[in-house]
């Protein structure tokens, strides 16, 4: 989780503990399970502008906004000859609609009369938090660190302002019910950690289980598991895929590509490379038990099912990356570090498993080529193919592999893409050649 922390307490306004707002959330934090999985990025004495450049660069799952309020937006810093400016309402609704299309869930207005902006906001954000009153030193300083801590304790948003207040009413304090949740669906509970030590399920996951059996697909040979994590082909992947969610069911795929397992194989061996696997096949189950199933594709890829998608998968994806790069890999060999890349694909009605696994291999294939270690978002649908001759034999070899478990009309659409994508660039090339020719 990455934790924006805006604070913006101009010189001609009243003094607030902004600094040990953040430093009594950084002490409770810090004594929780998912300490290590958290990233607060502060922008201190920040202007407008300051956040839509923090917003571009760090891509927060939460903004906290610490300063002064008022019914109207929220008070920051100004460049001008002014002491301060006041962000109106509309203008910060049409920022957040612009974090919104990135991973922003959360939005926390620490300030005074920030309820009306809380209820703007929340048409773009799951969940936003506002007060109704004027919110003290005290108030705001007991809310922050116990939500917080909260939250890296595996519990809902609502459970986590429901703790916040409360701590506000521990302290002696007034103004606790001025705090209010505004979320686009109160009928959905919004998680930022799924997990406290490994992985929590709640009741309605739990539920789900139960109604379906509590046995994973069983297809390929046992022995040739890793950590409960079975190694398949291409058929059984999609097969073993298929069996793993029901027709109706909403799930994301997550497909994880090892970074660089052959040249860790020749560097350090073979041996050191099945551990890693194993390692990396152990990360995966803690990190989605009871929440999804695994299996490993041929090599060093691994194909994950998440049945959560109401919780943000790219959250639980991004922890499950940040937990391979922060693993202690010199335990296994000096000097050993591993990174890993990945894609998500979102399932579409009536989609084909394979289909469904293709698109996120097409994800990671274009990840590797822009940044390794590193999410990205599978394409929607499969894609026109365009691009250079290794791009070419890479999809010959995604459809030559995958094509066994598409219907006919699948595999002729992807046939008749190949064939169009050839023959404009054959064209290409004579064209080309005529005007070398011509000249």
């Amino acid at each position: 989780m990455k934790v924006l922390f805006v604070a913006a307490n101009p010189l001609d306004t009243t003094r607030l503990s902004l600094d040990e707002e953040m430093r009594s959330i950084a002490v409770k934090v810090s004594r929780t399970p998912m300490r290590d999985e958290v990233d607060f990025v502060a922008a201190w004495a920040a202007r407008p502008d300051d956040l839509l450049h923090a917003i571009n660069e760090h891509e927060p799952s939460v903004i906290h906004f610490a300063g002064h309020g008022q019914p109207g937006g929220i008070i920051m810093e100004s460049d001008g000859e002014e002491g301060w400016r006041l962000v109106s309402t509309h203008a910060l609704s049409r920022l957040m609609r612009i974090a919104s299309g990135k991973n922003l869930r959360v939005v926390v207005l620490n300030s005074c009369y920030s309820f009306e902006l809380a209820k703007e906001i929340s048409e773009h954000i799951p969940a936003v938090v506002g007060s109704r009153r004027a919110l003290g030193d005290g108030q705001a300083i007991a809310f922050s660190s116990s939500f917080y801590r909260a939250l890296c304790f595996g519990v809902t948003v609502r459970e986590a302002v429901e703790q916040g207040c409360t701590s506000i009413l521990l302290e002696g304090l007034t103004g606790a019910d001025d705090i209010r949740l505004v979320s686009q669906n109160e009928s959905e509970e919004i998680r930022i950690f799924v997990d406290t030590s490994d992985a929590v399920a709640t009741s309605d996951t739990v539920a789900k289980e139960t109604s379906r059996g509590t046995d994973r697909p069983s297809i390929g040979d046992p022995a040739r598991s890793t950590e409960g994590v079975p190694l398949l082909d291409e058929v059984e992947c999609a097969e073993y895929v298929r069996n793993a969610v029901e027709p109706d069911e909403e799930c994301a795929l997550v497909y994880l590509d090892i970074d660089g397992l052959l040249a860790i194989n020749s560097v350090y061996g073979e041996a050191i490379g099945d551990n890693v696997l194993k390692e990396c096949a152990s990360l995966i189950t803690r990190t989605y038990r009871d929440l999804g199933v695994a299996c490993r594709l041929r090599g060093d890829q691994f194909v994950i099912i998440d049945r959560r998608p109401s919780v943000a998968p790219e959250l639980l994806a991004q922890t499950l990356l940040k937990r391979i790069r922060r693993y202690d890999w010199s335990a296994i060999s000096p000097d050993l570090y591993v990174t890993a890349t990945a894609s998500i694909a979102y399932r579409t009605p009536g989609e084909e498993a394979a289909s469904w696994i293709l698109r996120a291999i097409i994800g990671v294939k274009e990840a590797k080529r822009r940044r390794k270690n590193s999410l990205n978002a599978a394409p929607i649908a499969l894609p026109e193919l365009h691009g250079d001759v290794d791009e070419r034999w890479a999809h010959e070899w995604l459809f030559s592999r995958m094509r066994s478990n598409l219907s006919s009309d699948s595999r002729s659409s992807l046939r008749a893409q190949l064939a169009r994508k050839y023959a404009e660039e054959e064209r290409a090339m004579r064209t080309a050649i005529d005007d070398r020719d011509r000249y």
